[in-house]
């Protein structure tokens, strides 16, 4: 991976989740970051996992769809020793609250602007 010989692509099936993961997927994940933080050295790696054109590929490994599952993901690098890699996550749950708040305001918002058009 760290000579672009296979895709990373290839991290687009993985789901870091719980209920998702096994053990021995777990293990996995954990030598094949740990091999890419060794090859590239951590801060490569990390500038490679935000470029615009391959973050799609890594939505599973780094998820903010719910809260549990990035609490998990971050947990899961910090226990390797690569939690740097989880800085975007760590501050999406520090601003989680506020986002969540500024979504359902929206949506009771729309649901009024839709209430009044029925009248």
């Amino acid at each position: 991976l760290y000579t672009d010989a296979i895709e990373w692509k290839v991290f687009e099936c993985i789901k870091l989740t719980e209920e998702q993961t096994t053990a021995s997927s777990r293990i996995f994940i954990k030598i094949t970051f740990q091999e890419l933080c060794e090859q590239m050295g951590l801060e490569a790696l990390h500038k490679r996992l935000q470029e615009e054109t391959l973050m799609e590929f890594f939505s599973g490994l780094f998820p903010k769809e719910n809260l549990k599952n990035t609490r998990f993901a971050i947990n899961f690098f910090t226990s390797i020793g690569l939690g740097a890699l989880t800085v975007e996550m760590r501050d999406f749950l520090q601003n989680a609250p506020k986002l969540l708040l500024q979504q359902q305001l929206a949506a009771m918002a729309q649901e009024v602007g839709e209430g009044d058009e029925v009248e």
